[in-house]
């Protein structure tokens, strides 16, 4: 059986340094970067609308600075440069001001003496007092007298309400005979959300009927009550139901000159019936928020830093995957063997559960500290940059032949064929299905990405510890099957991969839905669905590496191109791919999930009686769920999430069928001009005819031959350089690649 030489394989080589250090660095920062984000005290929809514009500028990276760093030959000092500004942004994040939100049950007191209802007017209720708090039409409301005290003009006189017990009357225009309560024997100090049965100053009445009147300017008594703050006043109104009867006033005694008597109130809604009925819910009014800091300024800076932060890691990232890309032409094995398990995976499998578990050791006054991923990601950047400094991008091994030491070649039998050629309509065809569903992955990962932090942290509680163990389970699934990715892209098929993602991005979501924080321990169940999104974005992005480098043609020395060391000065069609496809999927596939999770969640007080139906309240009882109740971020991001179920799983269903019926092999014609012709025939004429017309047409690709009769001839006796060796790679990656006919889901 003929034999070829091959170089031997290298592991430890400078670029997987400088790899292992960039993505150890990446793994311990991402996972906890939009869960800090989260905890700033920005609200969810502020949170996806800063990944969304973050995905948008972060494109502007590899698009200029890509360019330029191949235009001037500066992959170092651009690498070097965008490395310097993520260390400086990503450290920035963390002195950015949180802002503090405190809730607190507005103040509520009854004015005996003026016979009216004053309310704390709170800051979010925007001066509407008429629709605060939340004055439910068409259902009665409970009022609870707490306590009641005088308070009067002059800050040195006071009264004991032992001497003066205050009496609470109800009147009825039609019945002389008035009911009077004593506060004091029935004192009831409520800190509960349910009506007692037992209260006997409770009285029922329609609050949404009670009129706004305009307060007393300058009110001294008034200001010391609520403590300067501004007030909302209501007038009782008819009827007033205590004890099952019907009274139209409510009066206090005995009256003390210069002093007024302020009764405090618990004042409940109810949702449904009257006091004593079973079917009775009853909800708060509208809390206060206080709010330290400045919303804007947080905003504003969060963004500012983030955009930095996405725009150089982004950058970095596409300038080492062109290197990786040109320096390889078996693109189905780029993310394969132990050289890929050792650089790219196993940093997301060691570092996010050790930033996590530290995040959560050194908490801060019940906040978590962020600043041990920060500085674990600052040191592997650091590292990052010494090493593009001190050693060499490409670490491509070159062997002359004075060099060779024949004990020492490996040889290996090749069984190659003619690199097959597409026709414009076949490119055309795959092509017009592979972007945009690279697009609509993106929109999955990315309304994940934006989503799955705060929820996992405000909806379900997580840990940091779990958040990073379940990313570190992620990934070591992804290196089960990543390990022999060539093997599986055989088995499956490339379009059949990036397909799968679509099922388990389904899954996924619609199992993440279902999770609730009742029970502390089950908070473990995000493990399984995290370890479902090894296929959705590590596995499914060999697919699409795989099946996009498949489309376009082969360059042998693409690593020359990408680096700007030949005189042409031209970007190998490699190169584009790689960069279109990581643009297409993590710069505006990410902003569009990220925009779609932003304008749901904007819209879900207005539309989520539209959308019961995916929730997980029982429909029959739908009526008695109050709309705060509903009409939240949880409920919003578990609707969302459900919703993105059915349309991922109706997105992968179309372009199954659109990709088996539009794009088989019989409808598409091809240039196939060498499908079964092999390189060495049983002469060893033919052997050498066919390998020169094959090292010919490889180095055509990359050197324009003025006289090809010569050069081919001068060639015939020599030894394998570099450009052969790529060529051996380039064919024997084809081996698989040109096998359509046989083997038509490897496509």
């Amino acid at each position: 059986m003929p034999y070829i030489m091959s170089h031997s394989k290298h592991y430890f080589t400078s670029q997987n340094f400088i790899n292992c250090a960039f993505y150890s660095a990446l793994a311990s920062l991402l996972p906890f970067l939009n869960v800090h984000l989260s905890e700033l005290g920005l609200s969810w929809s502020q949170c996806s609308w800063i990944n969304c514009m973050s995905a948008l500028l972060s494109m502007l990276g590899p698009l200029c600075l890509g360019p330029l760093a191949h235009k001037l030959s500066g992959y170092k000092q651009t690498l070097v440069l965008t490395m310097i500004l993520a260390f400086l942004s990503v450290t920035a994040l963390l002195f950015i001001p949180k802002v503090v939100s405190n809730e607190h049950r507005p103040k509520m007191y009854y004015d005996c003496n003026e016979g009216v209802l004053r309310i704390e007017q709170c800051p979010n209720w925007n001066g509407q007092c008429h629709t605060y708090p939340q004055r439910p039409a068409t259902n009665f409301s409970s009022f609870e007298i707490v306590t009641c005290s005088y308070i009067c003009n002059n800050d040195k006189i006071t009264i004991n309400s032992s001497w003066y017990p205050v009496n609470v009357c109800f009147h009825d225009s039609n019945d002389p005979v008035s009911l009077c309560l004593d506060v004091q024997k029935e004192k009831i100090i409520r800190t509960d959300l349910s009506l007692s049965q037992e209260a006997s100053i409770q009285f029922d009445s329609r609050f949404d009927r009670w009129p706004v009147i305009e307060g007393h300017q300058d009110d001294e008594t008034v200001d010391r009550m609520f403590d300067g703050l501004r007030t909302c006043t209501f007038k009782p109104s008819p009827p007033l139901l205590m004890l099952q009867k019907v009274y139209s006033s409510i009066q206090c005694r005995p009256y003390v000159a210069s002093c007024n008597i302020y009764c405090s109130i618990n004042l409940r809604h109810r949702t449904m019936g009257v006091s004593g009925s079973g079917t009775t819910r009853i909800r708060p009014p509208t809390p206060c928020q206080m709010i330290k800091g400045n919303p804007q300024q947080t905003f504003y800076l969060y963004l500012l830093f983030r955009c930095l932060v996405d725009l150089t890691l982004l950058t970095s990232n596409s300038l080492i995957e062109a290197i990786r890309v040109a320096n390889t032409n078996n693109y189905d094995s780029i993310y394969a063997g132990f050289e890929c398990f050792w650089t790219i995976i196993l940093p997301f499998i060691v570092w996010p559960p050790i930033c996590g578990l530290l995040s959560d050791y050194f908490i801060q006054k019940d906040a978590h500290n962020y600043a041990p991923p920060v500085i674990i990601f600052d040191g592997f950047i650091a590292i990052t940059m010494f090493l593009i400094i001190m050693l060499p991008l490409n670490s491509t091994q070159t062997k002359e032949s004075s060099k060779i030491n024949p004990k020492k070649i490996v040889l290996q039998p090749t069984k190659f064929r003619y690199p097959r050629r597409h026709s414009n309509q076949y490119l055309l065809y795959r092509l017009a299905i592979l972007m945009p569903m690279v697009l609509i992955l993106g929109c999955f990962w990315g309304l994940s990405n934006a989503m799955t932090g705060p929820f996992y942290r405000h909806s379900l509680h997580s840990s940091n510890f779990l958040i990073g163990f379940a990313t570190s389970g992620a990934f070591i699934v992804t290196a089960l099957f990543a390990y022999m990715a060539k093997s599986v892209i055989s088995g499956v098929g490339r379009m059949n991969l990036i397909l799968l993602a679509f099922i388990f991005y389904s899954l996924r979501f619609a199992g993440i839905s279902f999770l609730v924080d009742k029970y502390p321990h089950k908070n473990w169940l995000i493990f399984p669905f995290e370890m479902m999104s090894s296929f959705c974005l590590p596995l499914a992005w060999i697919g699409v590496t795989a099946y996009g480098q498949h489309l376009i043609k082969r360059s042998p020395n693409g690593l020359s191109y990408a680096t700007g060391t030949t005189i042409f000065q031209t970007y190998s069609p490699q190169v584009i791919m790689q960069y279109t496809l990581g643009l297409i999927h993590f710069g505006g596939g990410r902003a569009l999930g990220a925009a779609m999770a932003n304008i749901w969640l904007n819209l879900w007080p207005d539309v989520y009686n539209h959308w019961l139906w995916l929730t997980d309240l029982e429909m029959k009882t739908i009526i008695s769920y109050t709309p705060e109740s509903i009409a939240n971020d949880d409920n919003a991001a578990r609707v969302l999430f459900r919703f993105a179920s059915i349309l991922s799983l109706i997105f992968g269903l179309m372009f199954t069928l659109l990709y088996h019926s539009c794009c088989l092999n019989f409808l598409i014609t091809r240039n196939d001009h060498s499908s079964s012709t092999s390189i060495f025939g049983d002469s060893y004429r033919d052997e050498n005819l066919h390998y020169l017309k094959l090292k010919c047409k490889s180095e055509n690709e990359v050197y324009p031959l003025r006289n090809q009769r010569n050069r081919s001839n001068s060639k015939t006796s020599e030894p394998i350089t570099r450009s052969m060796v790529t060529l051996r790679e380039n064919l024997e990656s084809s081996v698989d690649d040109d096998d359509d006919d046989l083997n038509p889901d490897s496509i």
